[in-house]
Order: structure tokens, then C-alpha cells, then sequence
């Protein structure tokens, strides 16, 4: 009978969220606003084309010669497994409501273990995810939009809040309840990694003020040998994918070049509720005042829930409070609204536990029954989301674009004109595009107009199949980084930490890279000119071409050996230097045998993220391919032998005729290979080259040079 109950009121609590789910998802608040909406969207339809399950951050053939896919895993992410069948409004719907759903579960087990019964906690969660996944969080001054942004956000949020619920649940069990719940936390943090990796780092450095505070105030209280048990279970298991995620972050630009890339906005964007809205800093006090009564009136278990959600609120004001008064560079570290964003929730989970506890005190006192009879209480249950329909009652419009003098649409008739380089799964390679409108314009490439303009431009290219130089990823790797950052754009052109932009236009190295086709708002020297387009605002569109760009078939038989990344970068900004017959290479990778061309070569991206190479030769050879080179690259063939070429290509040393398959080996399970290429960076001495910029110091707006 008490199983029958408990099963009955779980049973109303997951009606009414669905209910309420199925209300977000009607809203249509379009989950993925503005620029980053599309952007997500065109890019989970690609991944379920390009990437596997285990291989979902593998060579992505639409930017940057390869460059990786965001991070998430469409395959294993229940949020975005419905792009796979449905298409336009529907998805929007569907990714409404299951993001808003994980959310309330999530947000239910936390309440549920912080102390709070059933109905309180199914209330709790409906609020809180209203606050964290629905406009409604902005008109309350919060900063929802990053989750309303990025579902898969939101969802590895949400795992690593059910992880803490579990964690505090196990303070109380044997020894060896909390060996297992350790085996299930150590399990569900490796699911969240492989779900989304970065997002993953990301929210774990958020909520980790949080943990900090819990076992500071574990330790202090006492009665902590089953978290000690738990946790070293499920760090022990975590150990699995810690070379991964190292490697992953390694590698990138931001974790070398961090203090080079920075977005200029207003600083006050970033800022949290507590300090920019009434009704936040109410909430903020409110939960903060919530967590002291937890602290002063609660037990020993609850007592760490108040220090944690306290610590975690004090820390969110502090580190944002330094933000708003500093000029440092954040490029490393996630934004304070990022905080707020992920970990928020804790905090007021563990207010609200504090002022029900007082409440229900209270009125047992005075009353001698329950906090609310038994009708009402049930009553209740059966409305549970009217909270949540009274906040979602203001009317939502996507975020308008921020106005720039950069166009954010293409015409179609340029796009025809481009189709040639369409991409599709089991076709040869046929060059890519490279989008310069604006590259000679005042504006700097990490202005908010100028780069969601580019993202816009990128993603109506990608969703047309259309490959292209430029690159928007959180892994930028160093080398890509480089080969922009030092020659196609200037010390002036700081870039984002995640959009690779070319300012500058060099056709020998951009030919190299593989770009066939130069999108301009203005005539170019260079190139033959086959398209000019004008718009409805009378932007001028021009269409060049450079009919000898590298579609794998380059083929040099002069290698020029470096010591170092500067002096790479400095033959590869030479004017005069020839990629078709030269090749930079590290010192020692490739013996300096005599060298013929290649007869032909030809490369075609599969659907599985591999790429077939069909080569021939007279003798030895070199050719090479317009893929980022690493050396997670496997080649399946005899007697060949991949390297790094021009600093990020990828070179292919063979003799005869080839017919080979590459295949990036890059996974969770075999990440040992990109620590191969963190050494190559080591032994190339690239930072070197931000030790030579950050010397140099800051340069005049807009330079150049």
C-alpha cells in the first residue's frame, strides 16, 4: 500500500511536468535563439550525417580543413536524438519540452535529496526550470538564454545536478550503499562527458564552488566516511576519461593562446541577476537568507547543503563583481553568467529547503497538523505546473539581431553559383569558400555586429552543404589558430575564442588550404571574377574564382624543414612562397628523399567521417591534403607515412599507386594520441609566438600588420 502511494504521487509530479513541457514546447519560444539557434541546428543535422556515436568529435569537412564539430554527441543526448526524425517546427517543439522535462527531473531528485518532500520539491523544480529554460528567466533578469541557447547545456547541467543529489544522498549509507552510488556517479559522469565533453568541463568548474564548500563543511561537521567512499569510487572511475578530456582542451587555441582572444561587449552582458535585476537580486537575498536558516535550524546533513548553497551564491557575487571592475581576459575561464546559469539552481534548491523547513516548524506549532490538510495538499498535486503557466505567461520574440553594417543573409543566386563545392557523403572533394565580406571593414573581428554576422553568413554556407575556410568551434586547435591569426589576419584582428575569421587575403596559402572560391562585398586583384550579386539592401556580393587551389593533388617534391612554429609561420607568410612545389615540415619528420609528382591524387569525404585517398606515382611522392593535420590520423595502407605539412596540413609520403582509407582515431578510448600532438606543439615551440605577440603589446585598433 505505502509502495502504491509513493508510485501514485511520483506518478502526478511526472504528469504535471509533462504538461508543463508540452506547454513550453507549444510556446514556441524557439529554444535556439538568434544567430547560435541556427547555427546548432544546421550543425546537429551534419553530425547525425558525418559522426558516430564514439566518433563524435571527429574531422568535420565543412570549416576550418577539417576542424572539429561543436562538442555535443547528437547520438547519446536524448535532447537532440529527435533532429534525426523530425524537421522545422516540430523540432523546435520537441526540443522545448525534452529539455525543459530533463530539467525538472533533474531539479526533482536534487530537491528530493536536499530534504524537501514531494509536493514542495515538485514545485520547486518546475519554478527553478522555468527560471533556467524558458524566457521567463530573462524577465526576471537571469541569464536563461545561455541554456535557451544550448540544450545540450542544459542537459549536461542537469546531469552533473543529479550527480550532486546522489553525492548528498549517500552521506547517510553504509559502506557499502556508497561504494555503489560511487560505481553510478563514477557511470553517469562518464556518460556526461561523452554527451558533450566541453559543456561538460565547462558546468563541472561552474558547480564546483558548490562541492567545495560540501566537503569543507563535511569535513568540519563530521560524519563524512560514506562521501569519502562515494567520492573516491567515482573519481577512480572518472579516471577513465581524464587523458580525454586533457588532450581535448591540450590541443586547443584557448588553452595556449587564451590571452590573445577576448569579445568586445559590453561587460555589464555578462553581469548576473543579483546586481542588474530587482526580482533576481529578491531571489539571490531570498535563497541566501534560505541557506543561513538552513545553517542555523537544520541538521548535520542539511547544515552542508546551507554552506554549499551559501558558498556557492557568495562565490557567483564575488567572481562577478571582479568581472564587471577588471579589464582580465576571460578567454580561459567561463563567463560569470555562466555560473549563474549552471549552478544557480543549487543555490536556491538549498534556500527553498531552508524556508520550508521553517515554514512547516512553524506551522506544526501552531496548528498541531501538517503544513497544508490533506485536500488541499492533493489539490495541489494535481496543479503543480500552475506556477510554472503564470511565469510563462509573458509573450517571448527570438533576440533581434545586433545591428552591424554587415550583411547576415546571402542571396540565393550566390549560393547557386557556389553549389559546385557542395559536399555530400561519398563525392570527391571540390574545393572550399572562403567568406571575406568585410574583411577590409573598420570593424574588428571580435565585435559582437561583425562576428554575428560571420556566424550568420557560415551557417546559410554550411546549411547548403558548402565547405569553408573560416571556423566555428570551441576546440580550435593551436596550428589553425596560428595559420589565421599570424597570416590572415593582423595583431589588430583579436579573435573570438571560438570563430576563426580571415581578415586578410593570401591567395598562394588560402589556395593551399583548399579555398576555390572567394566571397567578397568588394572586386578583388585576385582570382577570376564569376558572379556579382546585389541584395535587397543593395550590398554588393562578388564571386571570384582561383582555379588552381588544392584539392588534394598538391604535390611538392622541395621539403623545407623548421625547428620551430615561428619560423614556420615565417616562410608561410614569405609572398613568394610556392605550396604547390615546397612543403614546411618539422625537422626530422620526413627524410629528404628525391622527390617526384604525383600523377594524380584525388581525396572523398565518407559518411563516417573518413576520407579515401586514391594516389599515384612514378617513384616516392609527397601530396598534400587540405585536412588539419594530427596524429590521431590512421591510414590504412602499406608503406605510407602522414605528417604535418605547412604547419596543420595533412602530408602523405607514398610510392606507387594507393588506394588508402584515413580515419581519425580520436575518442574516448584511445585519446593518447593527441598528446602526441600536444608534444609536437611542445617540440614546435608555439608559444613562442604569444610570448613574441603579448611583447609587442597591445596594437592600434584595426591594425593590420
Amino acid at each position: 500500500m505505502m509502495l502504491s502511494r509513493s508510485v501514485h504521487k511520483h506518478a502526478i509530479f511526472i504528469i504535471s511536468i509533462i504538461t508543463t513541457s508540452i506547454v513550453v514546447g507549444s510556446k514556441n519560444f524557439s529554444i535556439f535563439q538568434s544567430d547560435d539557434g541556427a547555427l546548432y541546428i544546421t550543425l546537429v543535422k551534419q553530425s547525425f550525417i558525418w559522426t558516430t556515436a564514439i566518433k563524435s568529435l571527429t574531422t568535420n569537412f565543412f570549416q576550418g580543413d577539417g576542424g572539429v564539430f561543436l562538442t555535443m554527441n547528437v547520438w547519446v543526448n536524448p535532447v537532440f536524438i529527435v533532429y534525426k526524425f523530425l524537421s522545422g517546427n516540430d523540432v523546435v517543439f520537441a526540443v522545448n519540452a525534452i529539455t525543459f522535462f530533463a530539467m525538472c527531473i533533474f531539479l526533482y531528485f536534487l530537491s528530493l535529496s536536499f530534504g524537501l518532500p514531494r509536493l514542495p520539491a515538485s514545485i520547486a523544480a518546475q519554478c527553478v526550470a522555468v527560471i533556467a529554460c524558458t524566457p521567463a528567466g530573462n524577465i526576471l533578469g537571469f541569464a536563461s538564454r545561455v541554456i535557451s541557447l544550448n540544450s545540450n547545456f542544459a542537459f549536461t547541467g542537469g546531469i552533473l545536478l543529479f550527480v550532486i543529489a546522489i553525492i548528498h544522498y549517500s552521506s547517510n549509507k553504509s559502506k557499502t550503499t556508497a561504494a555503489l552510488l560511487g560505481l553510478a556517479v563514477g557511470a553517469i559522469l562518464i556518460y556526461g562527458v561523452i554527451c558533450d565533453p566541453l559543456w561538460f568541463i565547462v558546468m563541472a568548474v561552474t558547480v564546483a564552488p558548490f562541492l567545495i564548500c560540501y566537503a569543507i563543511a563535511a569535513i568540519i561537521i563530521g560524519n563524512c566516511t560514506s562521501l569519502i567512499i562515494t567520492a573516491s569510487v567515482s573519481l577512480s572511475i572518472f579516471a577513465i576519461p581524464a587523458t580525454y578530456l586533457y588532450g581535448l582542451i591540450g590541443y586547443s587555441a584557448r588553452n595556449v593562446f587564451s590571452s590573445e582572444m577576448g569579445f568586445e561587449e559590453d561587460r555589464s552582458f555578462q553581469v548576473i541577476a543579483l546586481y542588474t535585476s530587482t526580482y533576481g537580486a529578491i531571489i539571490y537575498i531570498l535563497s541566501a537568507l534560505g541557506c543561513c536558516l538552513l545553517i542555523y535550524f537544520g541538521g548535520r546533513s542539511s547544515r552542508k547543503i546551507g554552506w554549499a548553497g551559501l558558498g556557492q551564491i557568495s562565490f557567483i557575487a564575488a567572481i562577478t563583481a571582479l568581472y564587471g571592475l577588471s579589464n582580465t581576459n576571460w578567454a580561459l575561464l567561463p563567463l560569470p553568467l555562466y555560473f549563474e546559469v549552471a549552478a544557480v539552481h543549487l543555490s536556491i534548491i538549498a534556500g527553498c529547503v531552508g524556508w520550508y523547513r521553517i515554514i512547516r516548524d512553524y506551522a506544526a506549532r501552531t496548528s498541531g497538523e501538517g503544513i497544508l490538510p490533506a485536500p488541499v495538499s492533493k489539490m495541489i498535486w494535481a496543479a503543480t505546473f500552475v506556477p510554472a503557466l503564470v511565469m510563462l505567461k509573458p509573450s517571448s520574440q527570438p533576440m533581434p539581431p545586433v545591428p552591424g553594417a554587415l550583411p547576415t543573409t546571402l542571396p540565393g543566386e550566390l549560393l547557386s553559383t557556389l553549389d559546385p563545392l557542395r559536399i555530400q557523403p561519398g563525392q570527391p572533394f571540390r574545393g572550399a569558400t572562403a567568406s571575406m565580406i568585410g574583411f577590409n571593414s573598420g570593424e574588428l573581428a571580435v565585435s559582437r555586429p561583425f562576428s554575428n554576422a560571420k556566424i550568420a553568413q557560415l551557417e546559410t554556407l554550411w546549411r547548403q552543404g558548402i565547405p569553408t575556410l573560416e571556423e566555428y568551434s570551441q576546440l580550435v586547435t593551436s596550428p589553425s589558430y596560428l595559420v589565421v591569426s599570424r597570416i590572415l589576419a593582423g595583431r589588430g584582428d583579436n579573435h573570438m575564442r571560438n570563430l576563426l575569421i580571415p581578415r586578410r587575403i593570401n591567395p598562394a596559402l588560402m589556395k593551399a588550404l583548399g579555398v576555390r572560391m572567394v566571397i567578397s562585398n568588394t572586386p578583388l586583384s585576385e582570382g577570376v571574377p564569376i558572379g556579382h550579386f546585389t541584395d535587397e539592401r543593395g550590398q554588393d556580393f562578388y564571386i571570384f574564382e582561383w582555379p588552381d587551389y588544392n584539392y588534394g593533388n598538391y604535390s611538392p617534391t622541395n621539403i623545407i624543414p623548421v625547428n620551430s612554429a615561428s619560423e614556420a609561420i615565417s616562410r608561410m607568410a614569405e609572398g613568394d612562397m610556392d605550396y604547390r612545389n615546397n612543403v614546411i615540415v618539422q625537422n626530422g619528420d620526413i627524410d629528404a628523399t628525391p622527390l617526384t609528382k604525383a600523377t594524380f591524387s584525388e581525396i572523398v569525404f565518407n559518411a563516417d567521417s573518413k576520407i579515401d585517398l586514391a594516389a599515384g606515382s612514378t617513384g616516392t611522392s609527397i601530396v598534400i591534403i587540405p585536412i588539419q593535420f594530427s596524429r590521431c590520423l590512421y591510414v590504412d595502407g602499406d608503406d605510407v607515412y602522414l605528417f604535418r605539412a605547412n604547419l596543420m596540413e595533412t602530408g602523405i609520403l607514398f610510392k606507387g599507386k594507393i588506394q588508402v582509407r584515413i580515419t581519425n582515431r580520436f575518442d574516448i578510448f584511445h585519446p593518447a594520441c593527441r598528446l602526441r600532438d600536444i608534444s609536437d606543439m611542445k617540440r614546435l615551440d608555439i608559444t613562442a609566438l604569444r610570448r613574441e605577440r603579448e611583447a609587442k603589446g597591445p596594437s592600434p585598433t584595426g591594425e593590420r600588420k
